[in-house]
């Protein structure tokens, strides 16, 4: 048994040469819904990319939620923005998924402050990438008629929303954000999908243009590229969405499409991925050979 789950894995190593192979990078059920909520140019009452909406209608989880989960098994704060995503995906096309709705707003509604309160920094808030999406998030669903802000935890979300504000104040434009002792921050540009229009000041087309990568994305996030498109329909993004959703589509079957959180993906981060998850199953000693030519590409 052992040694077919041995060849079978060491097969798997040999396909790892795919500069941008996503099999082994975790589809971002954040980022896939962004990609759902896409409207096809040509019909738009429905959505350009339906394998992501389906991909999101097969997974969510049985508490409700969608998105990460830590060592435990229990949902973390990205299940927050993820599931908030979600559901906004879900309610962009009025889809036929009242009971998952149903389901992602009970999640929210009966977990939202436990979390919060467990993932605060030590009294200094919440993550800062958190402070940006989340508030972002709440601000598309209430836009959509989705009921997810309730009384009783309105104080702990009241205080994202200040530490966003805060955000906001201190950067004032979207450019690189400096560096805060060991941090070094993403451009404020790259969230371009959660930030308050009056920040942006409606110009989306100029961030684009002053942002935008070689390959069509900004900052390689799928999400950012996706409502860059929906705002102004640049075919360079589409392009790059085309081509992200047929890359992750590559030997999935009809159980939907996810997409990874960041596209392309680096050609070392699938083999770091593989060493770590042997390191983590303890069966590294089957696989000394493997290991050592990964790790001597990832250093060389």
């Amino acid at each position: 048994m052992m040694e077919s789950l041995v060849s079978k894995i060491k097969e798997g190593i040999s396909s790892l040469s795919s500069p941008s192979s996503p099999s082994l990078v975790s589809s971002s059920a954040y980022d896939t819904a962004w990609v759902a909520m896409v409207p096809d140019s040509d019909h738009p009452g429905r959505p350009m990319f339906p394998r992501c909406l389906h991909w999101i209608c097969r997974n969510q989880r049985p508490g409700g939620y969608w998105g990460q989960t830590n060592h435990r098994g229990l949902p973390t704060l990205d299940s927050l923005t993820a599931t908030v995503a979600c559901l906004a995906a879900l309610k962009t096309w009025d889809a036929a998924y009242p009971q998952s709705i149903e389901q992602g707003l009970d999640f929210l509604h009966s977990s939202t402050a436990e979390l919060l309160a467990t993932h605060c920094n030590n009294g200094t808030g919440v993550p800062r990438w958190f402070a940006i999406v989340f508030p972002g998030m709440l601000e598309v669903a209430e836009s959509l008629g989705l009921d997810v802000f309730r009384g009783d935890f309105f104080q702990e979300v009241e205080g994202v929303f200040e530490q966003r504000r805060q955000i906001l104040v201190e950067k004032g434009q979207l450019g690189g954000d400096p560096s805060h002792g060991e941090h070094c921050y993403f451009p404020l540009a790259s969230y371009l999908e959660v930030l308050p229009a009056e920040f942006v000041g409606f110009d989306c087309g100029g961030i684009v243009a002053s942002n935008q990568a070689d390959d069509g994305s900004l900052f390689q996030s799928p999400s950012a590229t996706a409502f860059a498109f929906m705002a102004t329909g640049d075919e360079r993004c589409r392009a790059y969405l085309d081509a992200l959703v047929a890359e992750s589509s590559l030997g999935v079957a009809s159980r939907g499409v996810g997409v990874p959180a960041a596209y392309p993906v680096d050609e070392q981060l699938p083999k770091l991925i593989m060493v770590d998850t042997l390191e983590r199953l303890g069966i590294t000693e089957h696989f000394v050979e493997e290991v050592a030519d990964m790790m001597r590409c990832i250093h060389r």
